[in-house]
């Protein structure tokens, strides 16, 4: 059995808001540890990209520079859920400049995932 959070649409770590970023982060902090808590052996956190505000390239550097933000053992549980189809084309999301191309370079866990 898998056993995985998914925070709420306010969760955003691309926000253009910095009090969104912030709440964000703590958002997944309490998430992470309560996986822990409950001494999950596979924890996953899902989450959006987030909207494409001022342009997609911006929106996914301000996830990417968020994402940097949070601690290490936090970033090796995301997984991003299907924003690929829903704002983002397939080469957003796996392209030269995208989140996932970030991911597999610096070899965090992550993926999209097709729960929604």
């Amino acid at each position: 059995m898998r056993v995985d959070f998914h925070p709420s649409e306010y969760c955003v770590l691309n926000s253009t808001k910095k009090e969104v970023v912030n709440q964000s982060i703590d958002i997944l902090k309490y998430h992470y540890n309560l996986l822990m808590f409950l001494d999950i052996k596979e924890p996953l956190l899902v989450l959006h990209i987030g909207s494409k505000e001022f342009g997609k390239e911006k929106a996914i550097t301000r996830f990417i520079n968020n994402f940097k933000r949070l601690p290490k053992e936090i970033q090796k549980i995301i997984a991003v859920e299907n924003d690929v189809e829903k704002i983002y084309g397939k080469g957003d999301a796996t392209g030269n400049r995208s989140f996932l191309w970030y991911n597999n370079q610096k070899s965090i866990k992550t993926g999209i995932s097709n729960t929604a």
